[in-house]
């Protein structure tokens, strides 16, 4: 009795004594306090009765090696039902009391709740399954994008090369062919006809260098570069563009900025393919330390669970863009119609601002 007295007085200690049968006939207020259930309710009840069923055979079995004599004492981990239904996780230590004859008459449970700790260990995991996964959605982004530039230079810059190499062999066989030379119209003409060919390849060339980074963000900053990727976009597509800057020209040009640029991208890619869209309006607009991007169309609207699901309409792509310099994309509907793309990122004032010349 005196040491259940020392024990059941130590507040973090939650304490349970059943008998051999698993009947509840001694708790402390601490375990009344976790349970949920006063001392009478609880001295109706077996202990089994309060331990998830997931766990219940494996807490049983372990239980029955205490009664048995085959170990000193046991601890546990599993979950336990409280009284509004809510589950907590406990770590519980088993141990026996035993009676006149020696052999275990009670077992006395001391249940600490490791609800948070628990928690946390999930959420640990869960952010290395999450950051796995990035790894491998980058491995996946970089490998498209070095399929696709080879596919750009072979298919398009490789094929202009060629053409001019032909010509200039034409040209080179025609001279070496004619014993007078090539009259002056023709030799213009080939000429111009390889010259045309190259110009082809270098407006390729600076095509291609464009898609792995935006020439404008890094010479003339993020509004620039905006303000004429909109301006292409209403000019490819005949959707109106609505701007709004904080400046015509200028603007950050950092790691966060070229994100916002992508997203823009991507989104206005979005409402071309799947809005319907006749009308976009797209801002950028200071929020202390952060820029808030926010692209809305007057389309179809985006379906909530179009949203939510993962992969859909490259709004995983915005995502982790966004997260990969601390910021964060929303994507809603709007009761008025059409969507809204809203990204926030952390750009300070100072950051690798460019000014217009």
């Amino acid at each position: 009795m005196r040491c259940w007295k020392r024990c059941s007085g130590a507040p973090p200690a939650a304490i349970a004594i059943s008998d051999r049968s698993g009947r509840i006939v001694r708790t402390n207020a601490a375990f009344e306090r976790l349970s949920g259930l006063s001392g009478p309710k609880l001295r109706t009840l077996a202990m089994d009765r309060l331990a998830d069923p997931q766990g219940a055979a494996g807490r049983q079995a372990r239980i029955a090696k205490l009664l048995a004599g085959e170990v000193q004492d046991t601890v546990l981990e599993m979950r336990y039902r409280r009284a509004d239904g809510s589950m907590l996780w406990g770590e519980d230590f088993a141990a026996t009391i035993g009676g006149d004859d020696g052999r275990p008459r009670l077992v006395v449970e001391i249940l600490r709740d490791i609800t948070g700790r628990k928690r946390a260990a999930d959420e640990i995991l869960a952010s290395r399954h999450e950051l796995r996964w990035l790894y491998e959605w980058l491995q996946r982004v970089r490998n498209d994008e070095r399929i696709a530039l080879a596919r750009e230079v072979h298919d398009q810059l490789g094929q202009i090369l060629s053409a001019a190499k032909i010509d200039i062999k034409l040209l080179l066989e025609g001279i070496q062919a004619s014993s007078t030379g090539l009259p002056r119209r023709r030799l213009l003409a080939e000429l111009r006809s390889a010259t045309r060919t190259l110009d082809q390849a270098i407006d390729s060339a600076r095509s291609i260098a464009t898609e792995l980074r935006p020439p404008e963000i890094e010479n003339q900053g993020l509004y620039s570069a905006v303000q004429w990727h909109a301006r292409d976009f209403e000019r490819r597509t005949r959707v109106r563009v609505e701007l709004r800057l904080p400046a015509p020209r200028g603007g950050p040009d950092c790691p966060a900025a070229v994100a916002l640029f992508r997203i823009m991208k991507e989104a206005l890619t979005n409402v071309l393919r799947h809005a319907r869209a006749t009308e976009v309006a797209i801002s950028l607009h200071r929020r202390g330390g952060c820029i808030l991007l926010r692209v809305r169309d007057n389309g179809v609207g985006i379906a909530p669970e179009r949203v939510r699901a993962a992969g859909t309409l490259g709004l995983v792509g915005m995502c982790e863009r966004a997260e990969l310099v601390h910021g964060r994309v929303a994507v809603r509907r709007l009761a008025s119609g059409g969507s809204l793309v809203s990204a926030l990122l952390p750009v300070p004032a100072a950051s690798h601002e460019k000014h217009p010349s």
